[in-house]
């Protein structure tokens, strides 16, 4: 399937969120997943199914001063 992930096209096989922060190696704890436009809390990333045209922005935390 076609999903736009931060404002690119990208094919992804797989149908979670959690799969998909596994493949860009992103820690789900220190992560912000929007998906059209609407926040998803962490603790679902595992439930959340990605459907063909979906629009996945995501935000990695860093720390510093």
């Amino acid at each position: 399937m076609k999903i736009q992930v931060n404002g690119k096209i990208v094919e992804f096989d797989k149908s979670k969120i959690s799969e998909l922060l596994e493949e860009y190696n992103l820690d789900k704890m220190l992560t912000v997943v929007e998906k059209n436009g609407e926040i998803i809390k962490s603790d679902i990333y595992e439930e959340e199914e990605l459907k063909e045209g979906d629009v996945i922005e995501i935000v990695q935390l860093v720390g510093g001063g």
